[in-house]
């Protein structure tokens, strides 16, 4: 975290300690990350960047997850080029709720479980009152990025635009997190985490 700057680091800090959480200071080359224990999952609060060190740093939230049918969706605020992508046959799944589906495209591999996870109002509400987050459960990667075990994964949340500082911010975040996973579980999409996580 020290390559972010102090403010980052202290809000960090201040964050973990209001919700019992675990900050862990890894050094001046890698990020810093918290890490809450939440029922049987551990979730990860952590940065990272796609195209090395000088590129803008993703805020992002994960969690090992145990998913025996595999199931995956990605949720994400339309763009200006949205229409475009439709033309040219990208996914988006409705989901009955017209402010929703006017503000999201959602993908998934099974249209019936994205509609019985959207059909929980906190996680729309929450969803709809970031500017931009994208949600997703995406299987776990080896290191060249092909998916490993089948039957587990990472349950996502990434803000793409930069540290998030916020403390309340962060907590509505992780709101939607846990909401998120409690109603995967309770449709027994996933299953208690008893394997070892990864992250």
């Amino acid at each position: 975290m020290s390559l972010y700057g102090k403010e980052n680091k202290e809000a960090w800090q201040t964050f973990s300690d209001e919700v019992q959480a675990s900050y862990i200071n890894n050094g001046f080359m890698k990020s810093d990350r918290v890490e809450l224990k939440f029922n049987t999952w551990k979730i990860v609060l952590d940065t990272y960047s796609e195209n090395g060190g000088n590129a803008l740093a993703y805020t992002r939230i994960r969690s090992s997850i145990v998913n025996p049918d595999s199931f995956k969706f990605k949720i994400y605020r339309k763009g200006i080029l949205s229409n475009v992508f439709k033309l040219f046959g990208t996914q988006n799944i409705p989901i009955g709720d017209t402010i929703f589906d006017n503000t999201f495209i959602v993908k998934s591999n099974s249209v019936s479980r994205i509609k019985v996870l959207l059909s929980n109002t906190r996680i729309k509400d929450l969803l709809i009152g970031f500017p931009y987050v994208e949600l997703s459960i995406k299987g776990e990667e080896g290191a060249w990025g092909q998916e490993t075990q089948k039957g587990t994964g990472e349950l996502r949340l990434i803000y793409p635009y930069g540290i998030i500082k916020d403390i309340n911010v962060l907590k509505n975040l992780f709101e939607l997190f846990k909401e998120t996973l409690t109603t995967l579980l309770s449709l027994n999409i996933i299953t208690d985490n008893e394997k070892k996580d990864t992250i």
